[in-house]
């Protein structure tokens, strides 16, 4: 009788250490799929937020290419009047800025001086004008014996 109470004492406890390892299971799997569930949502919220960033990066550099295209018309309407309306009669009916095609501007002086700088360190400056072309010295010649009665 005494062997089988001990038999049946280590039945229940062999029992009650395989509920506790199966419940110890059971929360082992709950937390690994909590954990799990947690990073997803880490994941979801890192994706999110490096959407974000980048449609807020989209948004400066489309406000950065309008400020420079208003910077440059505001160059133009600087570098040809004062003000919008300063010589109104000008304004064509293709023209949005008064004076528009006139060449004063840096963008037209500025590259004619850098050709010019150029031409003249590479020794192109050394020949005749541009439009005087060789016959520029026969006119002097022809002046100079008119003055001197030859």
């Amino acid at each position: 009788m005494v062997v089988m109470v001990l038999v049946l004492l280590v039945m229940v406890v062999t029992a009650a250490a395989v509920v506790v390892v199966i419940v110890v299971m059971l929360v082992l799997l709950i937390v690994m799929m909590t954990a799990a569930a947690m990073i997803v949502v880490i994941m979801m919220v890192l994706m999110l937020l490096v959407m974000v960033m980048a449609a807020a990066a989209m948004v400066i550099l489309v406000m950065v290419m309008v400020m420079v295209v208003l910077l440059l018309q505001l160059g133009q309407i600087l570098c040809h009047g004062s003000g919008a309306l300063h010589g109104r009669h000008q304004l064509l009916a293709g023209e949005l800025i008064p004076g528009g095609s006139d060449d004063g501007c840096g963008g037209i002086v500025l590259p004619q001086l850098l050709h010019s700088g150029i031409q003249l360190s590479l020794g192109n400056g050394v020949g005749s004008g541009q439009d005087d072309g060789g016959g520029g010295f026969n006119l002097v010649v022809v002046e100079l014996a008119e003055v001197l009665h030859i």
